[in-house]
């Protein structure tokens, strides 16, 4: 894998991990991004590609939300908060 994919991956990485912070303290965007762009392991990653994603995400979430709730073969409201941030980023 190179260079660029594996910071592609790590970004990935992180990304999940502050939706999931997100869910279970209900930070925003902008304590999320202060929060994980102060970690070290923020160097290592693709932080374009994380600050994008991260920004569009939060942004956009209810309609998210809603697409997904459209298309989950469960309520939305059943799915962990591990699921959620995959299914965020996905």
């Amino acid at each position: 894998m190179s260079g660029s994919a594996r910071a592609r991956t790590r970004a990935r990485e992180l990304l999940i991990q502050a939706l999931y912070q997100a869910q279970i303290t209900g930070h925003d965007h902008a304590e999320l991004q202060a929060q994980f762009t102060q970690r070290p392991d923020y160097a290592n990653v693709d932080q374009q590609y994380f600050d994008t994603a991260l920004a569009a995400i939060c942004q956009n979430r209810h309609d998210i939300e809603q697409s997904l709730d459209e298309f989950a073969d469960r309520p939305i409201a059943q799915l962990d908060p591990v699921e959620m941030a995959i299914l965020y980023l996905g």
